[in-house]
């Protein structure tokens, strides 16, 4: 196996503990706060939190299959955090929207606890090598085939993050 290969699996390898770690550490998150809802639903409500999007749009946006979503999405309805409304110019149109109990709670959750150990990890390397592991990955990134669509998404989410984000979790 060649060195690019090599660096490739051992790239691959710490992304995919990484997401894990990040899981596990939300999961417990959601569970000491007492809440009764999974990472996966998390990340749909905080999907939904700037605007509203169809279940096709969701699929898009986790790059996952649309079946996978119609259990998440059926739970978070049955609960009352999410609404199927009504596309006024096209009815086969059902965009998904957080309902006043789902935007209280995605406010509620934030993004990052105080003491969340990613973010503790990220302080500990200094802005500096920060600014420089995230202009690798974004080299990284860009890249992979449907980057662009990607880019497009994480920025969306950026920015609804910065327009909603709790006073609690801000440093």
């Amino acid at each position: 196996m060649d060195a690019a290969i090599q660096d490739a699996v051992e790239l691959r390898m710490m992304i995919f503990i990484l997401t894990k770690l990040i899981a596990r550490r939300g999961e417990q998150r959601l569970a000491e706060l007492g809440l009764e809802i999974s990472w996966h639903q998390m990340g749909i409500l905080r999907a939904l939190w700037g605007a509203p999007k169809t279940p096709g749009e969701l699929s898009k946006h986790f790059m996952i299959d649309p079946s996978t979503l119609v259990p998440i999405i059926d739970t978070l309805e049955r609960k009352g955090f999410i609404e199927r409304q009504k596309d006024p110019r096209d009815r086969r149109r059902t965009p998904l929207a957080l309902t006043d109990k789902g935007n209280d709670l995605t406010h509620q959750i934030g993004w990052l606890g105080e003491h969340e150990p990613f973010a503790d990890a990220v302080r500990v390397l200094g802005d500096a090598k920060t600014k420089q592991l995230l202009a690798l990955l974004r080299e990284l990134f860009e890249q992979l085939p449907e980057s662009e669509e990607q880019l497009h998404i994480m920025h969306e989410r950026l920015r609804a993050f910065g327009a909603h984000t709790p006073k609690s979790d801000q440093t």
